[in-house]
């Protein structure tokens, strides 16, 4: 198992803080399972950007409140993408096969969440433990170090994106967030059920709460 970078900390502190998520609507104003999969949700978008971080910033408003009925949200390209936006930072990996563009960002360094949880917490991959990870990054984003794109094979004109990690660095993600909030602890995020999202239940809660609490041993171990 690698050890993980002793620079993580300076690389976190050295990062600009990035602008927060906002909130272009109030909670509850529309019901994502209300919203057709190809109908165009969105939120102002300036004519340019004047910065790639600008343009990250209005895709992660996107990627958080206008997905539709099936994860998909449109991009600054007007392309519709399933996945989070990629940073201005983190580097791409692009095939038109799913297997080839994740092998090209194993060959560089770069791994999935559930590699990041087995080689660096000696952790078993679930699909709970890989959602923590991912949703820790996307609230961290400077942790996420490359993403792997390839076509939608079943949309047409749509691409899918997914979060790959160094690491070495992941560590720090752990670290950071044990650090700044002194446990890692996230909302279950319900699960879907004919293209809807609906709350989550008692069980999946539990399940989830189990999920963190394991991460969360591992990571103050490291």
């Amino acid at each position: 198992m690698p050890s993980p970078s002793p620079s993580w900390e300076a690389f976190a502190d050295q990062l600009p803080d990035l602008p927060p998520v906002t909130t272009p609507r109030a909670r509850g104003t529309y019901n994502k399972s209300e919203l057709s999969a190809s109908e165009k949700r969105t939120n102002p978008k300036p004519v340019t950007f004047a910065s790639e971080s600008e343009r990250y910033d209005w895709e992660r408003n996107q990627y958080r409140w206008y997905r539709d009925k099936l994860d998909n949200w449109l991009n600054a390209d007007e392309v519709w993408t399933w996945g989070p936006p990629a940073p201005p930072w983190a580097r791409l990996f692009r095939h038109e096969e799913a297997v080839p563009a994740m092998k090209m960002a194993n060959a560089a360094g770069y791994w999935p969440a559930g590699h990041a949880l087995d080689r660096v917490l000696g952790l078993r991959a679930t699909e709970e433990t890989r959602g923590i990870v991912n949703s820790l990054a996307d609230r961290h984003p400077q942790f996420i170090d490359a993403i792997v794109i390839w076509p939608n094979l079943v949309y047409a004109g749509r691409v899918k994106h997914s979060r790959f990690y160094n690491l070495d660095r992941i560590a720090g993600l752990f670290r950071l967030v044990l650090r700044e909030e002194g446990t890692i602890s996230l909302d279950c995020p319900g699960y879907r059920w004919q293209r809807r999202r609906l709350p989550a239940l008692p069980g999946q809660i539990r399940v989830w709460k189990r999920a963190c609490e394991r991460i969360e041993r591992a990571a103050r171990a490291l």
